[in-house]
This record gives structure tokens, C-alpha cells and sequence, in this order.
């Protein structure tokens, strides 16, 4: 049986497959794209017998973790705690790399047999996590924006969020750059909705991909979104305010 231990990161992630002595037998870089998952599970053909091993599968391993259960790949969970346990007691070299990681991972998933098997997570909880995303958002866009009567209108809105780009224009060039301006706690929750929106299908990615076509770079149609959705945000809280006042 081979252990393929996995140290994810945002960006990149590491595998490498150990025999039943610890011996690291091949090892494996790759970016964190939406073609990892099949990536992987093609380069570990060449081993018919094996287990997975993922650290933090129930945090930055989750994706992974989760394609892998999917597939039908055993997979256990290996706490960030006891694999760095592991790398210090298997190596003499002090120094910290990605491979290191990855097979300390799969040495403490040889090593301790009562690891929890990563199980297939059901709707309901894909269904809480985006409903306590949605929550946290709302209450923060809520609870910073305040009083939306103290601003005039949108552009004054969009000012306060931080979403309103600078201009920085030279002669007959006409440039804006990014406002660092403004009210960060509402500029970070558009920019977590903008981010989200891009990457699904949804108005704002039509949005998003209508700037691209533009002539916009990926920051400045990201920069676009966010005061639209500024916009929008503003929009909305206006039409709430004047409800609450015509029910009163």
C-alpha cells in the first residue's frame, strides 16, 4: 500500500508517495486549478494500491480532500499539529519545503492508524457554509453602512466604501487607480461578493467578463464590479429605508 500525503496551500499544492518504509518514492508540485483534482489522480495511477493523506482536510485540504472522497479515494485527515510532530522526528535538516511537508503528512498517516477518514460532505453543509458566508456579509455591509440617509446619493456611497475609483490622469491619458480610501470593512465584504461573483456563473460575472471585452484589465473589471456592486448595495438599502419609513 502507498501513502500519498497532500500539504495544500491557496495556490499550489504538494504530494508525495511513500512505501510502507517511509521511503519517498516520487513527488509532485502543482497549481491549485481547477484541473488539480484529475492532475493528481492521473499521476497516481501508477499505483494502484493507495490511501491518501490530506492536511487539514477540514480547512485549506477541504477541496482536495473533498474531489478525492469523491472519486472513491480513501482519504484521512492529518492535523497540521501532528504532521509537523512527524517531520521533526523523521528528518535531521531543520529546513521547511513543501516536500518535507507532503511526506511528514503521509509518515504520520502510516504511523498512526486512528486518523479520521474524510467522508463525503452532503448538501446541507455546502448549503450552511454559503448561508453563513451570506449572513456574515449582510451583517457587515448592514451594520458599517449605517444610515444610508447621512449619504446623498450612490457616487457619495460608493466614496465611502472605497469603491469609487481615484483619477490619475496625465495629459490627454486618462487613468484612475485603486482608491485606498474609504470605509475598509464595506470595501472588503464588496470585494469577497465581486470575487464570488467572477468566479460563478452569475450577473456579475457577465458583468465582470463585458468589461474584459472592454479593453479592461482583470484588476480594473474587478474594480468595475465592486463599485457596481456598490451601486446596487446602495440601491437596495434606499428602497428598504423607504419601506420602513411608509410602514411607520
Amino acid at each position: 500500500m502507498i501513502t500519498i500525503g497532500i500539504d495544500p496551500h491557496k495556490r499550489s499544492l504538494t504530494a508525495a508517495a511513500l512505501d510502507p518504509h517511509s521511503r519517498v518514492l516520487s513527488h509532485l508540485r502543482l497549481s491549485a486549478t481547477s484541473q488539480v483534482g484529475r492532475q493528481l489522480l492521473a499521476w497516481a495511477q501508477q499505483w494502484p494500491e493507495r490511501c491518501w493523506a490530506v492536511e487539514g482536510a477540514g480547512g485549506l485540504g477541504r477541496g482536495i480532500a473533498q474531489f478525492l472522497v469523491a472519486a472513491s479515494e480513501p482519504v484521512v485527515d492529518v492535523p497540521a499539529k501532528l504532521a509537523a510532530r512527524a517531520r521533526l522526528l523523521g528528518t535531521s535538516s531543520a529546513r521547511k519545503t513543501d516536500l518535507a511537508d507532503a511526506a511528514s503528512v503521509a509518515a504520520a498517516a502510516l504511523h498512526h492508524r486512528r486518523l479520521r477518514p474524510v467522508a463525503l460532505e452532503d448538501h446541507t453543509v455546502v448549503f450552511r457554509l454559503l448561508s453563513d458566508r451570506r449572513d456574515d456579509l449582510v451583517a457587515k455591509l448592514l451594520g458599517h453602512a449605517g444610515d444610508i440617509t447621512r449619504f446623498p446619493d450612490r457616487d457619495h456611497f460608493a466614496s465611502y466604501t472605497g469603491t469609487a475609483p481615484v483619477e490619475a490622469s496625465s495629459g490627454d491619458l486618462r487613468r484612475h487607480r485603486l482608491n485606498r480610501g474609504g470605509n475598509r470593512q464595506l470595501n472588503t465584504a464588496l470585494h469577497l461578493i465581486a470575487v464570488c461573483q467572477i468566479r460563478d456563473p452569475s450577473p456579475g460575472q457577465a458583468y465582470y467578463q463585458r468589461k474584459l471585452t472592454q479593453a479592461k484589465t482583470p484588476e480594473e473589471a474587478r474594480r468595475s464590479l465592486k463599485r457596481h456592486l456598490a451601486n446596487v448595495v446602495y440601491s437596495h438599502l434606499v428602497t428598504d429605508h423607504r419601506h420602513r419609513t411608509r410602514a411607520c
